[in-house]
């Protein structure tokens, strides 16, 4: 097992308006990236993956597997990729959302609108 530390950089997605959800105004979407590993990429382009926090969840607890996953699939990419322009095309878009860290274990109310936030 190796250990390494994480660099996050959270980058609030400003496409969700009041336009496209009734729910801008009160949950966010941010875009993850490792620093050191992707941090200069500020435009999703990759495979996305979205990360929705359980009760009382923060949108940061994306950190640990997106830092994970980004740092194993950028040294498996530099393994059997030798064209730079090629290495940077392919990888993962972790995306999190930001629920305002509510109780929704005790309030369904908040989890329905939770579940219309993401499919708007």
């Amino acid at each position: 097992c190796d250990l390494f530390y994480m660099y996050p950089n959270y980058i609030r997605q400003n496409g969700l308006d009041l336009s496209r959800t009734r729910f801008a105004s009160k949950y966010r979407l941010y875009l993850y990236r490792e620093g050191g590993v992707d941090e200069l990429l500020r435009e999703p382009f990759r495979i996305p993956i979205l990360f929705i926090p359980g009760n009382a969840g923060s949108y940061k607890q994306v950190r640990s597997i997106a830092a994970t996953a980004s740092r194993q699939f950028d040294h498996a990419r530099t393994a059997f990729l030798k064209d730079s322009q090629a290495q940077g095309n392919i990888g993962f878009d972790f995306f999190s959302l930001d629920l305002n860290e509510e109780f929704t274990a005790l309030h369904g109310f908040s989890l329905h609108e939770q579940a219309e936030f993401v499919n708007d």
